[in-house]
Parts: structure tokens; C-alpha cells; sequence
């Protein structure tokens, strides 16, 4: 049996330039040898692509660690926690241009800004851009023109109908509901209870029981990230020992408090501590403490094969994940960079 290795990016770009040919560019009395039956077999294959660090977004060497990243467009929005220059830097990947820094803001006569690590970054159905800060808030703003708008959260631990208790990471459903891991529970908000009036006094309109969750004393890295049914898929770092891909089910939200959202069967036990997360087609993409990225087949429902380093780059510490098209972002903490990686889909064909 013979065996023959297609890459399918440039099967596609094979196919668009055959396709942008006439009928009269191919000759018609050249008998076609038809194709022997085969088997195929896929697999991905990854790339180091852009390697963005903070010259990039004009910044001194010293001052730059990626965090959250978020993608709207072409535009990239990536959270600098560096300690001591708290910001939210937006950046055209296209252009490979930086956009704009956003450090402060006037909220009436005071002068605010990001006063602790952004864990999450999030755009809503209405355009506004929500900041989760590790401080237990949400500071949100228009996305036309960062002008703040309000707040989520006084700032303050507190477990009130009001109030964030350390906020760690965020999803925004299609329907406009602000969806928030806590210390130890799930908080929910409706962005039509988000507004001006309402700052710092944003109430929950759904919470969690504290099932099945550690609380996280070490401030350690969690994400959200949503698929195509209503899911919303949390690597739970589990800092004292229950490690999960946890499965929200955004179809049990409902008014009140104590409510069961996680669903236990599609819930994922891991054998190591889940940082970030993010999905491409039928796999999982999970990040580890350990610093290796792992992939879960959803398909065939197991484990795959992990890594810690791509053609042309080895991370030092890679925590949170961005799918942007073919692309997965990677903030690298250790090395201080944010590095694409190219995903290209193969074919193994199997011939009788």
C-alpha cells in the first residue's frame, strides 16, 4: 500500500487557482487518469508565526507581559500585566501596526486605571468592550472610542448582589450575558442591567452553588471560551487538586442564585492544571501549569498528543489562548511574548 502526504493549505490554493481558469485555459482532448480509490487520514501541524513583544506595541523592554487576548476583526486586544504598567493594548495584526494604549480613563472627575492584572477581555452583541480585572471587577467601554461607560464589581471582595469576589475569568454569550468565574462560583450579568446608573451596583441576575469548583487563593490563570451549542468551556486550574475542563450549559441560566449550571457528563477531568483554553474545529486547546499546550479530540472524545514547542519556537510558559481563523495565539509569560502559531490541517492518503 502506497501513501502519499497532501498538505491541505496548498491543495486549497491549488483548487482557487484551477478555479480562476476558463473552460477555454483547459485543453479538452487530454484523457484524464481517474483517481485510484483511496483512504484518508488527517492530522494538524503547527508553525511559529508573528512573535510580537513590547517594541511592538512601543513599549520598553521590561514593561510587556502578554495576558488575555481577545480578537474583533483584524484587530488584536492583548492585556499587558507587567506589574506596574497595567494596560490593555490593542494591535492590527494585518497592519502588524499598534493601535492604541488604554491605561486611564475619567470617570466623572476622578482619574481611574487598571489597578491589578487583566484576566479576561470580552466584546458584547451591543459593542462594548469588557475589561475583567483580577481587582473583582469589570470595567466596560464603548469599543468605537474606549470612552468608560460603567463597572461591574465595586473593586471590593464581597460575595453581595453587587459585588465580584475575585473575579478570574469571563465569556460573553451571543445573547448579551456577561458569564464570570468568581473565586468559587459562576456569577452571571445581563448587559441590559449594565448601565451608567448602575455602577459598581450591576446586580447578578444568576449565581451558581459552589459545586464541584475549588476556590483559588493563588490568583491562578483560568479562561472561558464558548462553542457553537451553548457551552461555555472553563479550564479550572484546580489549585487543590480538582482539575477540569469544566462545561457551563448557558441554556440553565435562569433568575436567582444556587443554581446548577455546570453539566457533570460533558465536564472534562484533567491530569494536569488547566491555564487557558481555547477551541479550533473539533479540538480542545488547553495550556497547562506545566507549560505544555494539550489537545482533546471532541470526535473521537480523548487525549491527544501535547507539546511545548512548534516548528521554530519553544515556549518557556504558555498560559492563555486565542483561536484567531488558522491562527492560535499564545501568551508566552515567561519569554514576555505574544507568538502566533500557524495551524495547517494534512492529508494522508492511503492507496488500494
Amino acid at each position: 500500500m502506497k501513501k502519499k502526504i497532501i498538505h491541505t493549505s496548498h491543495l486549497l490554493l491549488a483548487l482557487m487557482i484551477a478555479g480562476a481558469c476558463s473552460e477555454e485555459d483547459i485543453p479538452g482532448d487530454i484523457p484524464q487518469k481517474p483517481e485510484e480509490p483511496y483512504t484518508s487520514h488527517y492530522y494538524y501541524s503547527y508553525e511559529a508565526g508573528q512573535q510580537l513583544s513590547a517594541v511592538d506595541f512601543a513599549l520598553d523592554e521590561g514593561e510587556f507581559t502578554p495576558g488575555a487576548t481577545y480578537i474583533k476583526g483584524d484587530t488584536l486586544f492583548v492585556a499587558n500585566i507587567q506589574n506596574g504598567h497595567y494596560s490593555l493594548e490593542l494591535y492590527d495584526k494585518k497592519r502588524k501596526q499598534h493601535l492604541v494604549s488604554l491605561r486611564s480613563w475619567k470617570y466623572g472627575n476622578t482619574d481611574q486605571k487598571f489597578q491589578s492584572p487583566i484576566e479576561a477581555i470580552g466584546v458584547s452583541p451591543a459593542n462594548r468592550l469588557y475589561v475583567l480585572s483580577r481587582e473583582t471587577r469589570i470595567d466596560v467601554f464603548a469599543l468605537e472610542d474606549l470612552n468608560f461607560i460603567t463597572r461591574i464589581g465595586t473593586g471590593n471582595w464581597s460575595d453581595g448582589v453587587s459585588g465580584l469576589f475575585q473575579a478570574q475569568a469571563m465569556a460573553i454569550s451571543p445573547d448579551g450575558k456577561i458569564i464570570v468565574r468568581t473565586k468559587r462560583e459562576i456569577a452571571v450579568y445581563r448587559e441590559e442591567d449594565v448601565t451608567p446608573e448602575k455602577y459598581q451596583k450591576v446586580p447578578f441576575y444568576c449565581r451558581s452553588a459552589a459545586i464541584g469548583m475549588d476556590t483559588n487563593n493563588g490568583f491562578n490563570p483560568h479562561q472561558m471560551v464558548q462553542d457553537s451549542t451553548g457551552i461555555v468551556y472553563l479550564a479550572d486550574y484546580g489549585q487543590y487538586g480538582n482539575r477540569k475542563i469544566q462545561a457551563i450549559d448557558t441554556a440553565r441560566i435562569e433568575k436567582g442564585d444556587q443554581k446548577i449550571l455546570i453539566d457533570a457528563e460533558k465536564t472534562l477531568g484533567t491530569s494536569f492544571n488547566p491555564c487557558g483554553i481555547a477551541l479550533h474545529n473539533d479540538q480542545i486547546m488547553v495550556s497547562a501549569s506545566n507549560g505544555s499546550i494539550y489537545i482533546y479530540d471532541r470526535t473521537e472524545k480523548e487525549w491527544g498528543n501535547s507539546f511545548k514547542s512548534v516548528n521554530g519556537y519553544t515556549f518557556k510558559k504558555a498560559e492563555k489562548l486565542l483561536i484567531a481563523g488558522s491562527s492560535l495565539w499564545v501568551s508566552d509569560t515567561n519569554a514576555k511574548k505574544l507568538i502566533e502559531v500557524k495551524i495547517y490541517k494534512n492529508e494522508i492518503r492511503e492507496y488500494e
